[in-house]
């Protein structure tokens, strides 16, 4: 197989080396600009060029050795080979690209940092037998083969115990019997507790008893079992079923209390989601906000820190699982008086919540949509009620950029910041504050 010495010109969005050969643009996985590397076994992948990365002759001052062992196998991360510093650059860079791309020329924010390790609340394993033996991690970078890891460390000590539980069930139950496909973990380290969700191809999960006893001497435990789908690891949530334990969580958030359910949307860094939505409510605050629409709402935890000190505040979730707990969540603080949750359509909901209520106060609008981003029609709908500001929470740039452009006919962009609510990856959160013109 021939090699080839290059050097790293640039990086992709997607955190890969760029290199330039004869035959085209080249993506080299786990190289840094800057780097002269060698490489080989170069391939057409859909269109794009892509090579082995081999050896390193030049290292970038920016490259460190990644703290998980499991780095160079596993899919989970992209970027754990930059120091900590260069990874909230690269986001910051990454979306600057994005938005010129769609004609945006902003400035964008520093990167708001996190801890690069033990920060997850949340983990999706998958799980597969080879000969006689249980498998149980994430999918190879570019592949549907699992590496069989002993603990994620962006998730804790945690992650660690429920691996060595998974595999002593294996261990202890007829094989026959064992039929787990993936399991969906979400953790609260202050009590301990966890809702774990396993799925099976029939929504069935015998031997389920010794499983619980199994875990509950190391959590506060639910057990659930959902169906799954083949080669799909997307967890649907209608199929969920009740086995044993908890049937929910109540956990804290900031100051408030919040009841959650396995079915329910939780943001996987805690710490960030929080900030995030603090500086929400700073700039309200600031604003002299006095009513808030909350769009795509889930669980509740923005309209309730909305209420603290604003007025009224009108939430519409799509999710009904989501809009139950949030109900719950409203209730266990107090500000009934002060929220309106509605299950519906967020763009059918709004035009009734536009004709019903007075919404001549100083209005603002909290956006957190899907990786799809807002319809046009919900932006029309939106720019027609004239809030004073408008704050979207998005994942997704590209969908953010040409969403914005449509708002910008009407509205200054204030700011534009991402939150590295996923370190070690190449993925980011961002919030855009923009006012009326």
């Amino acid at each position: 197989m021939e090699e080839k010495i290059v050097i790293i010109e640039d990086m992709s969005l997607e955190g890969e080396g760029i290199a330039h050969l004869e035959q085209g643009t080249c993506f080299v996985p786990y190289a840094l600009e800057s780097e002269e590397v060698v490489i080989d076994d170069i391939s057409n992948d859909n269109h794009k060029l892509r090579a082995r990365l081999v050896k390193v002759l030049k290292e970038s001052s920016r490259r460190v050795k990644p703290k998980c062992p499991y780095f160079f196998k596993c899919g989970g991360c992209q970027i754990m080979h930059c120091n900590y510093d260069t990874q909230c650059l690269f986001k910051e860079l990454k979306l600057k690209r994005i938005f010129e791309k769609q004609g945006l020329f902003l400035k964008i924010e520093p990167c708001v940092q996190s801890q690069e390790f033990g920060f997850r609340n949340s983990i999706q394993l998958k799980l597969e037998i080879i000969d006689n033996q249980l498998q149980v991690g994430f999918y190879e970078r570019n592949s549907h083969k699992i590496v069989d890891l002993k603990e994620c460390i962006l998730c804790n000590e945690w992650s660690k115990i429920l691996i060595k539980d998974i595999q002593l069930f294996y261990a202890e139950c007829d094989k026959a019997e064992f039929n787990i496909k993936n399991i969906h973990a979400y953790y609260d380290q202050n009590q301990k507790g966890m809702l774990l969700v396993c799925q099976t191809n029939d929504g069935k999960l015998p031997l389920f008893e010794k499983f619980y006893e199994i875990l509950k001497n190391d959590f506060k435990l639910g057990l659930f079992v959902a169906q799954s789908y083949e080669n799909n690891t997307l967890l649907n949530r209608r199929t969920i079923k009740y086995l044993m334990g908890e049937k929910l969580l109540t956990i804290k958030a900031n100051d408030k209390k919040l009841k959650i359910r396995p079915s329910d949307f939780i943001q996987t860094n805690p710490n960030v989601a929080h900030k995030l939505l603090k500086d929400v409510c700073k700039i309200m605050f600031d604003q002299e906000v006095n009513v808030v629409i909350d769009l795509y709402s889930g669980i509740g935890l923005s309209s309730i820190l909305f209420a603290s000190f604003v007025q009224k505040v009108y939430s519409i979730e799509e999710n009904r699982s989501a809009v139950l707990s949030a109900t719950e969540n409203i209730k266990l603080n107090n500000y009934e008086d002060k929220i309106l949750a509605t299950l519906g359509n967020c763009n059918q909901d709004l035009d009734k919540l536009l004709d019903e209520k007075d919404l001549k106060s100083k209005l603002a609008v909290f956006v957190d949509p899907p990786r799809i981003g807002l319809k046009e029609s919900i932006i029309s709908k939106i720019l027609k009620v004239k809030p004073s500001c408008i704050f979207y929470q998005s994942c997704n740039a590209k969908t953010l950029a040409y969403d914005l452009k449509l708002f910008a006919k009407l509205y200054n962009i204030v700011s534009v910041t991402p939150y590295d609510m996923f370190p070690n990856s190449e993925k980011l959160e961002i919030l855009v504050v923009l006012t009326r013109k």
